[in-house]
């Protein structure tokens, strides 16, 4: 807060993102309307080992690797037998000073109530390489709940891929346990722990300054108008899509079987799953209305540059006439389908130089 009271961000630290989506995670004090409030709605991720019969969990604990491992963190140093872990999910809310007060009450006692920083591993004393460390911290990666619901319907039609046949990438996210082996080998280890940075190998697709340190909320307005968006409520969402509907003539180069196709393919979300939520009575209702080049609307709905606006992304899908908030939620499910384990791992050269700057 500046003087005058213009309400500003406070920078340094505070400028923590989603693990998933890149964009803010923002404090009470900063959400200024409605919009924006699903930018405050806070899950922090971690894992814990789950104790026998069902008496609670106690949280991992995360340590630097020894002098010639990995470029992330690990678990230990007296890691818990792997069938015996899981992901916590633990509601928060971010504060005005980049911590995150956990309003979970019953998911992990031990932290409800507490403020604990995140994207970080904050050691006391820890011990340097090359001997192995005595003990590590919890590692809390903070993700907004609108982008956990995407994760979790893109597992879901991962499943079902797998179940009708299809191949998946195996180090793909195919579960939560997945997603977070993803995101938390992105956060890179540093002796005292406090990274607060968590690459992207896409950079959230846009929004580079919007991450930066020395943010200020002018700074990217585009990118802004962009991430800022509610991924998940979308008003008029089918009616966004349809109004891209064109008639099927011969210039179009589409077949009538061809446009059948593509007709059911997307309302039955086989071929966007991102869109499950069109209105499928609305959808067949136009169907009868008319000869319709639904291949050209589904072709443009997949294309990668659906998420870029159409002045800035030509043809195929950047024509297309879309909301920001569908724009927004296609950026992000692309941000999940392209996700692989270990996607930011450096080269060793590249850890070498680093660790010399720690």
């Amino acid at each position: 807060m500046t003087a005058g009271g213009n309400q500003q961000f406070t920078m340094g630290i505070s400028q923590i993102y989603c693990a998933v989506c890149g964009a803010p995670m923002l404090s009470n004090g900063l959400v200024e309307n409605g919009s924006k409030k699903w930018l405050n709605e806070s899950v922090l991720l971690t894992t814990a080992k789950r104790a026998e019969h069902d008496e609670g969990v106690t949280i991992d604990e995360y340590c630097p690797p020894g002098l010639h491992s990995t470029y992330h963190f690990v678990l230990g140093p007296k890691p818990s037998p792997d069938e015996q872990r899981t992901v916590l999910q633990l509601e928060a809310e971010a504060d005005d000073t980049g911590r995150f007060l956990i309003l979970d009450t019953t998911t992990a006692p031990s932290v409800s109530g507490k403020l604990l920083a995140a994207m970080c591993v904050e050691i006391d004393k820890p011990k340097p390489p090359p001997g192995p460390p005595e003990h590590g911290a919890p590692l809390y990666l903070p993700v907004h709940r609108a982008c956990l619901e995407l994760a979790n319907r893109f597992i879901s039609s991962t499943e079902t891929s797998l179940l009708s046949g299809q191949t998946v990438a195996p180090d793909g996210i195919t579960s939560i346990r997945q997603l977070w082996e993803v995101l938390y080998r992105r956060l890179p280890w540093t002796l005292h722990g406090r990274t607060w940075v968590l690459p992207s190998p896409q950079e959230y697709f846009g929004g580079e300054l919007y991450r930066n340190l020395s943010y200020e909320p002018d700074d990217d307005p585009e990118a802004a108008a962009l991430h800022e968006q509610n991924p998940i409520q979308i008003p008029d969402l089918t009616a966004s899509v349809l109004q891209n509907l064109r008639p099927l003539d011969a210039e179009s180069g589409s077949s009538s079987q061809d446009s059948e196709w593509f007709f059911e393919a997307l309302i039955t979300a086989k071929l966007c799953p991102w869109l499950w939520d069109l209105d499928t009575d609305v959808m067949r209702e136009k169907h009868r209305t008319g000869h319709w080049d639904w291949t050209h609307l589904a072709r443009g709905l997949t294309h990668e540059n659906v998420i870029q606006p159409p002045a800035s992304s030509g043809d195929n899908g950047g024509d297309l006439q879309l909301s920001l908030q569908l724009r927004n939620r296609r950026r992000i499910w692309r941000l999940l389908e392209e996700a692989r384990v270990d996607d930011v791992a450096t080269t060793e050269e590249e850890l070498k130089a680093a660790r010399g700057m720690t």
